[in-house]
């Protein structure tokens, strides 16, 4: 991942709007699924109940 984004940033021709674009799709994503994980031990957990 660390040489990813070196090689990344090393280039210049790359549209940093369109870096920003990915890495907030990236941590919108895993936001998303780590609410939707929490939802469901929840329910896990009011069912057990």
């Amino acid at each position: 991942m660390i040489r990813l984004t070196a090689a990344l940033f090393g280039k210049p021709s790359v549209n940093i709007s369109h870096l920003l674009y990915w890495a907030y799709y990236v941590i919108f994503s895993m936001t998303f699924k780590l609410k939707f994980y929490f939802l469901m031990l929840l329910l896990v957990d009011f069912v057990q109940k």
